[in-house]
């Protein structure tokens, strides 16, 4: 193979930063329930992010002491570089869901 002059090799390719997301975590910045973890992602996918694989775990996290524990749904997101200063966290890819699904995040009992 020859090095041509001039020619950037490395412009063709994405780069990205992997982020798991919390579905669970995610409902915690929303009032009104969100759609099914599998809606999130589409509309995620199609609107800012790729959301590379969905996961779902049993008794992945609990609640407060005493009460039983819950499932939850997690993303794995790809954030590209121009995004990363806000969107690798759950706040950041909340505001994004927030804008698609037309609602505002609550902050109060966000995590």
């Amino acid at each position: 193979m020859q090095v041509q002059s001039g020619k950037n090799y490395f412009s063709d390719m994405l780069w990205f930063v992997a982020m798991l997301v919390s579905y669970n975590w995610l409902q915690s910045y929303f009032k009104k329930k969100l759609p099914s973890a599998e809606k999130v992602a589409e509309l995620l996918t199609m609107h800012v992010f790729e959301v590379e694989s969905l996961d779902g775990f049993d008794k992945l996290t609990t609640s407060k002491p005493g009460t039983s524990p819950k499932s939850d749904t997690v993303m794995d997101v790809k954030v590209l570089p121009d995004r990363a200063h806000y969107a690798l966290s759950h706040r950041g890819i909340a505001y994004e869901l927030g804008a698609i699904i037309g609602e505002k995040i609550t902050t109060g009992n966000a995590r």
